[in-house]
């Protein structure tokens, strides 16, 4: 990895953001950076994800609090 750019942290919405546009928010991100992290957060026992479990090859995990976004994002930030 180029340590000269920037590395970005992406959180998704599962439940809220389309699985189609991945590619497209990848693409974008990249002109900014490395993305480094990616974590997913929904309820991936509802079948509204399922396109989200099938790109990121997610196991049954049940469901994820939104709260988990909020404690890694903090936890990220006090690693800097």
């Amino acid at each position: 990895m180029d340590d000269s750019k920037q590395k970005i942290a992406l959180f998704i919405d599962a439940d809220n953001a389309p699985a189609s546009k991945f590619e497209d928010v990848l693409s974008e991100v990249a002109k900014y950076g490395v993305v480094t992290i990616r974590k997913a957060y929904g309820n991936w026992k509802k079948t509204s994800i399922k396109a989200w479990e099938d790109l990121l090859h997610v196991g049954t995990k049940g469901q994820v609090l939104q709260s988990c976004i909020c404690v890694d994002r903090v936890c990220l930030w006090l690693d800097q």
